[in-house]
């Protein structure tokens, strides 16, 4: 008996996901390349544009064999593969960029008043500020450690995920 799998990627991406499946005991069946390109006229204004978008992508097919030999281990494999879950991007704080802008909001009021001749109250303005920057360099250090853990998850899941494929191809061969 046979099983089928159909995905869809990026004509970019086409080559390393038909080596991963492979791993898997997945055979390449048809690859087939879809291009829609879709143009419609808008109007903005006085003004009539032309706007075309084009979506691209390859449609892969592939076969495998339920009695191939250790069918039931490479397919939990497979499984235990599809199990791990995605790789995570990095950290940005929202926090980290409020301080900022609040940083030079404050440093710029500073500036005002001293230029509009109100020095005493300006000062306060700018130790506001400073606390600010010193808030962004903390919390800079803080996202570091976070990003720092982030990495360190993501290549634990990477070697997991090519541990799985190298066991799963093993058996295969």
């Amino acid at each position: 008996m046979e099983e089928t799998k159909k995905v869809q990627v990026a004509p970019a991406d086409e080559e390393a996901v038909i080596r991963l499946w492979q791993d898997f005991g997945w055979k390449l069946f048809s690859s087939q390349e879809i291009k829609n390109t879709d143009s419609h006229l808008e109007r903005k204004g006085d003004t009539i544009y032309n706007v075309t978008t084009t979506e691209n992508y390859v449609n892969l097919l592939f076969k495998r064999e339920t009695n191939m030999a250790n069918y039931s281990t490479i397919k939990e494999l497979e499984n235990q593969y599809l199990a791990v879950p995605e790789n995570s991007g990095p950290y940005s704080s929202a926090l980290k960029k409020f301080l900022i802008a609040v940083a030079a909001i404050l440093i710029l009021i500073g500036m005002l008043i001293v230029i509009g001749g109100g020095g005493g109250f300006s000062a306060f303005f700018f130790v506001l500020a400073i606390g600010a920057i010193v808030g962004v360099f903390f919390k800079a250090k803080s996202d570091r450690a976070i990003n720092d853990s982030i990495a360190s998850n993501n290549e634990q899941k990477d070697a997991q995920r090519a541990a799985l494929r190298r066991q799963a191809k093993e058996l295969i061969c």
